[in-house]
C-alpha cells in the first residue's frame, strides 16, 4: 500500500512541477536566458533545473524492490 502512495504521490508533484515549469518557460526565457550571465542567474539557473535531476532520482528510487521501503518506515 505505501509503495502506491509513494508512487502516486512522485507522479503528483512532478506533473505540477512540470505543467509549472511549462506555464513560466517564455518568461524565463525573456528574462532570463537573454540577459547577462551573473552570478545570481547562474544560483537562479541551478536551482531551477536542479529538482529535475531530483525528480529522475525519485523516480528511480521508487522502482526498486520492497526491500528498500523498509528504511522508510
Amino acid at each position: 500500500m505505501i509503495e502506491i502512495v509513494l508512487i502516486s504521490t512522485t507522479v503528483v508533484a512532478s506533473t505540477v512541477f512540470i505543467w509549472d515549469y511549462m506555464l513560466t518557460f517564455r518568461m524565463e526565457l525573456d528574462l532570463v536566458w537573454k540577459s547577462k550571465w551573473t552570478f545570481m542567474k547562474a544560483m537562479y539557473i541551478f536551482q531551477s533545473y536542479l529538482p529535475f535531476v531530483d525528480m529522475v532520482g525519485l523516480v528511480l528510487y521508487t522502482g526498486q524492490s520492497d526491500s528498500s521501503y523498509i528504511l522508510l518506515t
